[in-house]
């Protein structure tokens, strides 16, 4: 299902606006580790993914002005990767993936602008 949804939501965004398809992939990590960070409490995944979903289709709006179908179909994609990304990162790195990734950007900060 997320494989297909995948391919239409690319090819919507991809058709609007050049590059918008890597950019919201970009959007939603930056935003989920926002999310953690701002409700940092448990039980408080629905808020956050709502939180995830609604200012990454506000971003996309601000580019382009899919219809109500498209906007709906995107939707649902993007709420899907969110819960695929903090589940994958939930089993692979721990509860506590936050800090391990913001140590890891630092670090190929550090590596690639010195």
């Amino acid at each position: 299902m997320l494989s297909f949804l995948s391919f239409f939501v690319r090819r919507v965004l991809d058709d609007d606006i050049d590059e918008l398809w890597d950019e919201i992939w970009e959007k939603i990590f930056t935003l989920v580790i926002e999310a953690e960070k701002k409700w940092e409490e448990k039980n408080r995944g629905k808020e956050k993914k709502k939180w995830v979903v609604e200012k990454v289709m506000k971003y996309i709006k601000q580019k382009t002005e899919p219809n109500w179908i498209k906007r709906q179909i995107i939707n649902l994609f993007i709420s899907r990767v969110v819960d695929r990304l903090v589940n994958t990162l939930n089993e692979e790195l721990g509860k506590d993936w936050i800090e391990q990734a913001e140590e890891l950007e630092e670090d190929w900060h550090k590596e690639i602008f010195g």
